[in-house]
């Protein structure tokens, strides 16, 4: 890992040093930062959806500050449509209030290189956050994620749902921590990754982790990473498909999944075409 640059996505705690993988170093700065906030007040619901297709070369970066207020919820999507030169740091922070909800969807389908961060404080008692992200990552492109749920309320719950498709020298890392801090008795934190590997020369790194101070909790976490099996490429090839359709298929169910989650509208629109009947971005 370079000495330079500033370091980022750092785990709460040093437990992969050896593995030297607690952080990512982002060189260079971006020319016009963008910075958004945004305050859910009490009682109210709304939800946000950017739409990423920025085309310049070089590093983008942008912060999101968010405030959920007691009974209030608020989902935030977030597309990634990039230029293959494009290079994008994504940094989130929020922080919920008694019964507040966070609803975090994010799909990435092109970028040279993403470094994408959330840091969720569920302070409030029966406060709960739900992240969806969904990566389609080709030719060289490189992904570095790092979720953190800290759970402090009482009754508090998290859900960090990953799935992901990596094909020809696509590289990703994801750390996903599930923090129950000292005095959050009840609550449940449980993350899942499903990782589909269209080639031998990706490269895959996941790092689950969960921390607990607090004994009435329940942590879970999972991953199913590797290529289809045997018995389904049988199946589907008895059906006349290609080996080479079959996974173009799956890769492709497996992102559009998220696409229920998104509103109806022009966006869903487009990007169901894209997914389902148009060509891979570069």
């Amino acid at each position: 890992m370079s000495n330079t640059g500033r370091m980022i996505n750092r785990l709460p705690a040093p437990t992969f040093r050896w593995l030297k993988m607690n952080g990512a170093v982002v060189e260079g700065t971006a020319a016009d930062p963008r910075s958004l906030s945004f305050e859910i007040p009490e009682g109210e619901a709304k939800t946000e959806v950017l739409d990423l297709r920025d085309q310049t070369p070089g590093l983008l970066e942008q912060t999101v500050k968010i405030h959920v207020a007691k009974d209030a919820s608020f989902h935030l999507l977030l597309v990634q449509r990039l230029g293959k030169d494009t290079e994008f740091l994504n940094q989130v922070k929020a922080q919920l209030e008694d019964s507040a909800k966070f609803d975090y969807t994010r799909l990435i389908l092109s970028g040279a290189k993403t470094w994408e961060g959330l840091d969720c404080a569920l302070e409030g008692k029966r406060s709960s956050l739900t992240i969806d992200l969904g990566y389609l990552l080709t030719g060289d492109k490189t992904l570095d994620v790092n979720y953190l749920a800290s759970h402090t309320g009482k009754k508090t719950s998290s859900e960090i749902n990953v799935t992901g498709v990596l094909r020809d020298r696509a590289k990703k890392l994801f750390r996903g921590t599930i923090d129950f801090i000292r005095g959050c008795s009840g609550a449940v934190g449980n993350e899942i990754e499903d990782v589909l590997l269209m080639d031998e020369r990706v490269v895959n790194q996941t790092i689950p982790l969960i921390l607990c101070a607090e004994e009435d909790v329940v942590g879970n976490h999972g991953a199913t990473i590797g290529r289809l099996p045997e018995e389904l490429l049988f199946y589907m090839g008895s059906r006349g498909l290609a080996k080479e359709e079959i996974y173009e298929t799956m890769a492709k169910a497996k992102i559009g999944r998220l696409l229920r989650l998104f509103p109806e509208g022009a966006l869903k629109e487009e990007l169901t075409a894209l997914l389902y009947g148009g060509s891979d971005e570069d």
